[in-house]
């Protein structure tokens, strides 16, 4: 007799682990160290990271923080700025945090969810999750959203485990989840508003369905007993409320040094995003996220999509929860006037679960050997095609925006360009000394890159030459005046480049028998599946560096040449 492993949990709580579990979670734990760790700092730093990550320099360096809401909350600043105090301050240290949190969305899958989805269940589930093509990017990204999704497993779990078995720790749970969600990032008004009207629907079910059916069953019992055991303990609501307040007061004052966040953080945060969605600035169709899953996320788009039918014949609280939050969170963020890449990790989630529980309840009732497995190479086959996309847009394309889950990034241009830098700075002695001049339009990321030089002028846009023996200008500014740089020589670089959106922006119905009638289409997408070939050219916003030709003279440095002036 096979003796399984046992493994202890915060409350008392056990997770018994047959061998093969304990040797799956064993490998999974190595792929998913990996794939959120591995060469975390290759990666030119994302516009946004940028900024994100030089806030927290200047924070490590004792500059007071004050909340914006247009940059998210002070949650991830205030993290990772401890880090930057503790070590040195680079591209790899900026992404740790998010890593870990990117690790953390895996491992509270046993934890609070493998009740309900099962052994099987969770383990596909987290195997998904690991490898997910959303989630390994942006774990791997120095922006909030991996932090929220944490969050969000947190605060949903909680629910799940008070209806198995109502404790006051998992109000205080679901407090302290709520609390580091919302000082996070403000897409946690739209968490709230699903975790709260679900909590209310299936409260007023819980009331109603007796009455109006007679529905005496086992799960309705459970509820009613949950329900009334949270009526008769307004102690624990009290101090779940308190440590969800006690949170979101001390991030927005910045530990009581700007209390005016505060206000900003319960008042002025929802007003400024709603207004920011009213302008769609980063705007994407209707359909993104569901294209986001189709392209991304086969395992969970084809196995959510057969469950549905399972949810709807045999519904249960659990899987009710599930479909409400996916479906809400579809609806929610498509419609809303921000849709980007980033955020396609809150639809995303529950979709995973959907899926994963799906996969493992049929994996647990089939009885014949050859069906069970053959079910299991299906679940493989669709996480390797899962792998197949996030595996190269992580490790070898995560700069070059190949696919739209990238969105836009940062060049690898701005990497060589800072070779060129230190390059001039050795040849003329002045080091990180040496001037260099910024236009307005190259200030992020090079705020951050050369953050530790000492003489570089970030200024607007000009209408002559600056003097220093280093300038960067945008493209436009140098069709302008760069004839008048007569001692430089120029050279021009892509700041940003872009996946070429307007491929499917403009897609309507019919497009989609267009697709199937035009084998030049068919043609493309095989390509950009099997080949990561994007449909049609990057998009890019360049600049011009140009370097004094007196530093030229001992020969080319990368692009640069000497050249005699007038030539």
């Amino acid at each position: 007799m096979t003796r399984s492993l046992q493994i202890p949990l915060f409350g008392g709580r056990q997770i018994a682990l047959a061998p093969w579990e304990a040797v799956f979670f064993g490998l999974l734990l190595v792929l998913l160290f990996l794939t959120r760790y591995l060469d975390l700092g290759s990666r030119a730093y994302h516009h946004d990271e940028s900024v994100h990550a030089k806030t927290m320099w200047d924070m490590a360096r004792g500059i007071k923080y004050v909340y914006e809401p247009v940059y998210h909350g002070p949650f991830q600043y205030f993290a990772s700025a401890a880090l930057f105090w503790l070590f040195e301050g680079n591209d790899v240290t900026g992404r740790i945090i998010p890593a870990a949190f990117g690790v953390g969305v895996v491992l509270v899958i046993p934890l609070l969810w493998r009740k309900e989805l099962g052994k099987y269940g969770t383990a596909i589930t987290m195997l998904a999750l690991t490898v997910s093509t959303g989630f390994i990017y942006f774990s791997r990204f120095a922006r909030n959203d991996i932090y929220v999704a944490f969050w969000t497993l947190l605060i949903f779990g909680s629910l799940v485990r008070y209806l198995d078995k109502p404790s006051p720790r998992w109000i205080l749970l679901a407090g302290l989840a709520m609390g580091g969600s919302f000082v996070t990032k403000e897409n946690t008004f739209i968490t709230g508003f699903i975790f709260v009207s679900f909590i209310a629907l299936l409260a007023a079910w819980t009331y109603l369905s007796p009455r109006l059916s007679g529905d005496d069953s086992a799960e309705m019992r459970k509820l009613r007993a949950a329900f009334r055991a949270l009526r008769a303990d307004p102690e624990a609501i009290a101090y779940g409320l308190v440590i969800f307040l006690a949170v979101a007061v001390l991030f927005m004052s910045s530990f009581f040094t700007n209390p005016p966040g505060i206000r900003t953080a319960f008042v002025e945060a929802f007003t400024i995003w709603r207004d920011i969605h009213g302008t769609q600035r980063v705007n994407q169709p209707w359909f993104f996220y569901l294209m986001f899953l189709a392209v991304y996320e086969a395992f969970a788009a084809v196995f959510a999509l057969a469950a549905l039918w399972r949810i709807v014949r045999r519904p249960s609280v659990f899987t009710i929860m599930l479909l409400y939050w996916a479906a809400a969170s579809i609806f929610i963020y498509s419609v809303a006037g921000e849709k980007a890449a980033w955020l396609a990790l809150h639809p995303v989630l529950p979709v995973i679960l959907i899926a994963g529980w799906f996969a493992g309840k049929k994996l647990e009732e089939v009885r014949r050997r050859g069906v069970f497995w053959a079910l299991a190479v299906v679940c493989m086959l669709l996480l390797g095609w899962t792998a197949r996309h996030s595996i190269p847009t992580a490790f070898v394309y995560g700069d070059i925006p190949r696919d739209f889950v990238v969105y836009t990034q940062t060049s690898r241009d701005v990497l060589e360009a800072m070779e060129i830098m230190e390059e001039a700075g050795r040849r003329t002695g002045e080091g990180r000394n040496i001037p260099i001049y910024v236009e307005k339009e190259a200030h992020w990321p090079y705020a951050w890159y050369l953050r530790e030089w000492n003489a570089v002028a970030f200024g607007p846009e000009v209408e002559e030459p600056p003097e220093q023996p280093i300038v960067l200008l945008s493209r436009q500014t140098a069709n302008k005046i760069g004839v008048e740089f007569v001692d430089y020589v120029g050279v021009q670089f892509k700041l940003r480049e872009w996946f070429p959106e307007g491929v499917y922006k403009s897609w309507s119905w019919g497009s989609l028998v267009d697709l199937f009638r035009d084998r030049a289409n068919l043609t493309k997408l095989w390509r950009f599946l099997a080949f990561k070939e994007p449909p049609a050219s990057l998009g890019s916003t360049d600049f011009v560096m140009y370097v004094k030709r007196d530093i030229l003279k001992a020969g080319p440095i990368g692009p640069f040449t000497y050249e005699l002036p007038g030539r």
